[in-house]
């Protein structure tokens, strides 16, 4: 998914009747990485703004969630634990890093700087993520990190990228019209002071 750009959207009033599984407005499934998610609005969903399933190198930033029965962005570290793990190597994925005829370090993956050495770059670890500068209005939570069982803390796997500043709030911050699901932010929004 390397180079994919979600950026300048709006999407909202989307819900499951599923009772086994939330619904995600931007979906990276099972260790997607290079996804960018930038400058989006995302309201009225019945799960969670973004959701990252273990992958690395995916942004998202500079987003504004509103009214999710979720958080706005989970990251979960999927792949560090369990049989996962353990048969990351002989599994799909693991074959598509380990057995690929692409040579990472040729010209047209040279703007992707961690590919040149992801086989040695422990491949499963959540690693390089960027979640900065979102702001969860009327949300159930805010930026989010699932380690599972992976025996790793947050605060670990926090560390294997950015995670920087986000407001999360019930407070109107400055939107042109929340009540009517307007969520660009006015001129003088306190946001632009604090992120």
């Amino acid at each position: 998914a390397r180079g994919v750009l979600i950026e300048n959207n709006i999407i909202h009033d989307s819900t499951t009747v599923s009772t086994q599984h939330d619904i995600h407005a931007v979906y990276v499934d099972d260790a997607g990485a290079g996804t960018t998610v930038r400058k989006n609005i995302i309201y009225n969903v019945g799960g969670n703004g973004v959701f990252i399933n273990g992958g690395r190198d995916n942004i998202v930033e500079n987003n504004i969630f509103a009214n999710l029965k979720g958080v706005g962005t989970i990251m979960k570290a999927q792949f560090i634990s369990g049989d996962l793990y353990a048969n990351w190597e002989t599994g799909k994925l693991g074959q598509a890093v380990y057995n690929s005829p692409i040579d990472y370090t040729s010209e047209p993956y040279q703007k992707y700087p961690h590919l040149a050495n992801i086989k040695d770059d422990d491949p499963p670890f959540p690693k390089y993520n960027i979640m900065k500068n979102n702001v969860s209005y009327n949300c159930e939570g805010g930026q989010t990190i699932e380690p599972l069982n992976s025996g790793y803390s947050i605060k670990e796997i926090a560390s294997w990228g950015e995670y920087g500043d986000e407001i999360v709030t019930a407070k109107d911050v400055g939107f042109k019209d929340a009540k009517n699901n307007d969520f660009e932010l006015k001129k003088d929004s306190e946001v632009f002071e604090k992120l």
